[in-house]
């Protein structure tokens, strides 16, 4: 390690350190705090900045900063990814790897520790003092998010924590960083909040609905600083355009007007924000903004921003900004925008519906309604109030025909017994007593149950079979006297199959 962190030329270390004193002349103490005060949203500029006048403050040769990053395939283990390396000499990328594992070996040490630390990676010698790595691990309230390293020669250890202390002075900017960022935030966040409670009373104040869709136009023209704020309400399958911001009437049949209907059908279609920026490296949704295209085209590369208005889970409108070309559409925009359109979306929705003619208010009335009739919701109270009505019309309705009991049956002439020839339990009856069925000779009147008689020939039939297999096995074999056991045993079989065959005449 300490060949790594070693400079190449020892020999120039003076010269380096005249240099290094003449960076720190040129830049006071009071430019590094502005420089870092002034550090933009970007966490990677930031940590090289903290870590240049961390570097600078110590008299460090060689620093190198890390954010923590959790390891996808192990959530529980995080690695150092660095963000910031600056070493003045000019070395190799393969010197430059080496240290950087280095820095990530000893930060790793330090961060198992949960503290920072002051490392000696190089031992002194007659012309050279020791070297030290300074570790900070710069905190947000929760965790340790990143680390930064220094190396640095002092003449002893003690000296060297003095010079950690400064550099933990300068890694308190991290957390004014964090504030300002935090704070921002909540910037954005409270003014999102202003501007929809701005579009909201502007809408509100709105004495019918057109007047009111044009009054949100206007507001959302002031707020957001785009060119121009049209209103589209979704009718069958089409888009219908309903207000344009700065005009009250308007031809729904000029270019403009077919271009940006088209627009938001695209979005309907799509159902989801639709955003196209004809600068190369300006934001544009992966969705198709083929109409938006088009739409910015007409007015000359305006940026085009459609967003779907949703009543309960469907698209009911459109609401499309036209922004000029030189003005910057960031996800922050788009974002309060998207927020913007899910909060007012309901209201305009209600408002259009109370806004309608009488008789339209009641057809649609009869048509929502429909759907919780025919509609797949609350199957079971829809059938069993189905049942209930069917029957009602079956008892209202139904004239079931009677049957009249008669004083009187028809008997035979001459009654026949018919007595069974064996004993047994009857397993079903063809022709009932008293039925008007006729008979023929030969049709079967009940059959027995034989379970027991098919079981008794089975076993019959099985020790017949092995009477007849050792008569045989008496023939095979050439003793004379197994000639009289041949003859028993066929004796058995022939008993056995007479057996079998009065088994067989009471199951027929």
């Amino acid at each position: 390690m300490a060949s790594i962190v070693e400079t190449q030329n020892s020999g120039s270390e003076q010269q380096k350190e005249r240099d290094r004193q003449q960076a720190n002349q040129q830049m006071t103490r009071s430019h590094l705090v502005a420089k870092l005060l002034a550090a933009g949203p970007d966490i990677r500029e930031f940590m090289y900045d903290l870590l240049q006048v961390q570097a600078i403050v110590v008299n460090g040769t060689e620093a190198a900063g890390f954010m923590l990053e959790a390891n996808p395939q192990s959530p529980q283990q995080v690695t150092l990814r660095n963000t910031a390396h600056i070493r003045p000499d000019a070395t190799d990328e393969e010197t430059k790897k080496a240290a950087l594992q280095a820095f990530t070996d000893i930060i790793g040490d330090c961060l198992q520790q949960g503290k920072d630390g002051v490392i000696c990676v190089s031992p002194p010698n007659e012309s050279v003092e020791p070297q030290y790595c300074l570790v900070t691990l710069l905190r947000d309230p929760n965790s340790i998010v990143a680390a930064t390293a220094v190396i640095i020669r002092c003449r002893d250890e003690e000296r060297a924590r003095q010079r950690l202390e400064t550099m933990r002075l300068v890694a308190g900017y991290f957390d004014l960083w964090l504030l300002r960022r935090q704070n921002e935030q909540a910037v954005q966040v409270s003014q999102r909040h202003q501007d929809v409670l701005q579009a909201t009373a502007a809408f509100a104040t709105g004495e019918g609905f057109q007047s009111a869709a044009a009054n949100l136009c206007n507001e959302l023209v002031a707020r957001t600083s785009a060119s121009r704020v049209s209103l589209g309400w979704v009718k069958l399958r089409s888009v219908k355009l309903l207000a344009m911001s700065h005009t009250e009437q308007f031809d729904r049949k000029q270019e403009l007007s077919v271009g940006i209907v088209k627009a938001m059908e695209e979005c309907v279609d799509q159902q989801e924000l639709v955003q196209y920026d004809p600068d190369p490296a300006g934001n544009t949704t992966n969705n198709i903004t083929r109409s938006a295209m088009a739409l910015s085209r007409i007015e000359n590369g305006s940026k085009i921003v459609s967003l779907p208005l949703r009543h309960k889970n469907e698209v009911v409108g459109v609401l499309t900004l036209e922004y000029p070309p030189n003005k910057p559409l960031t996800p922050q925009i788009t974002t309060s925008l998207a927020v913007l359109a899910e909060v007012m979306a309901p209201q305009i929705h209600d408002r259009y519906q109370d806004d309608r003619w009488l008789a339209v208010k009641v057809g649609r009335s009869i048509q929502h309604n429909s759907k919780y009739i025919l509609g797949a919701q609350h199957t079971l109270a829809k059938v069993i109030f189905l049942a209930i009505i069917g029957a009602i019309l079956l008892v209202t309705l139904w004239s079931p025909m009677y049957r009249v009991a008669a004083p009187f049956s028809f008997v035979p002439v001459v009654k026949a017994s018919i007595s069974s020839p064996i004993e047994g339990v009857i397993e079903a009856v063809y022709v009932e007593p008293d039925s008007m069925k006729p008979v023929k000779a030969g049709d079967p009147l009940l059959t027995f149950k034989t379970d027991e008689l098919k079981t008794e020939r089975e076993k019959l039939e099985y020790q017949r079979i092995a009477a007849e297999k050792a008569a045989q096995a008496a023939i095979n074999d050439k003793d004379p006297d197994n000639d009289s056991d041949y003859g028993v045993k066929m004796a058995e079989a022939k008993s056995y199959e007479l057996q079998v065959q009065a088994v067989d005449q009471k199951i027929a």
